[in-house]
């Protein structure tokens, strides 16, 4: 099954995990697992064991790509890129046209420094899927910022009810705090569920020194 990047099956009744960081308690889903190792700041435990319930899971049923793509995902939080890389691609050789898996492996390659290998992507990636937003971020890391702002017009234009967090991305990448801020906001407000995963998003690296990072942080109930 393709689910959309913007409305994840994964979203739990319009409330975020991070009402309950901090907690002992072992996840019992693998997307759980994947929400703590992320928000509680990468803890040792967590850390050591990322991909061990992915890999369980997927020796049971290895063409499961809605578990794939979460240990994709979670990798690509992590910063391991390479790791997130072979995960996505595999997810596409099992379903060509899943959501999602393009712009994460656009994001993986842009990261990595391959700009044109990340602009390929993007470009095949569903406009439910990231399309705009991926494509804003790529266009404007290969210094191609006319086409990067006439992508994110698009966005907002377009996608704006269902992809919020993904604008706030593009704009923090492009180093326009204030806009990111703002979409974040509005990410916060409608309760989008990628919202949680805030600390695991190196587009957002250019906003950590800022003191609305940190207030952020605490209103979602996460841990500097």
């Amino acid at each position: 099954m393709a689910a959309r990047l913007y409305t994840h099956r994964h979203q739990a009744n319009g409330h975020w995990r991070g009402q309950s960081v901090g907690s002992s308690v072992i996840p019992k889903t693998l997307t759980d697992f994947a929400f703590q190792y992320l928000s509680t700041g990468v803890a040792p435990f967590y850390k050591n064991l990322l991909s061990t319930p992915f890999r369980t899971a997927l020796s049971v049923d290895p063409l499961d790509a809605d578990t794939r793509i979460e240990l994709g995902a979670t990798l690509y939080r992590a910063g391991r890129f390479a790791e997130a890389e072979a995960e996505i691609r595999r997810v596409l050789e099992i379903s060509p046209s899943y959501a999602g898996a393009h712009y994460f492996l656009g994001g993986a390659l842009l990261a990595r420094g391959q700009a044109q290998a990340a602009l390929l992507e993007m470009q095949h990636e569903d406009v439910y899927g990231g399309q705009q937003s991926g494509l804003a971020t790529v266009y404007y890391a290969l210094g191609r910022k006319a086409e990067s702002d006439s992508a994110l017009r698009s966005a907002e234009r377009d996608v704006a009810t269902e992809g919020p967090y993904l604008i706030a991305l593009t704009h923090a990448f492009r180093g326009e705090a204030d806009a990111a801020f703002r979409w974040l906001d509005r990410a916060y407000i409608e309760k989008s569920y990628q919202v949680q995963y805030i600390k695991g998003e190196w587009l957002f690296s250019s906003l950590q020194n800022d003191t609305r990072y940190k207030a952020f942080l605490k209103k979602m109930n996460l841990p500097e």
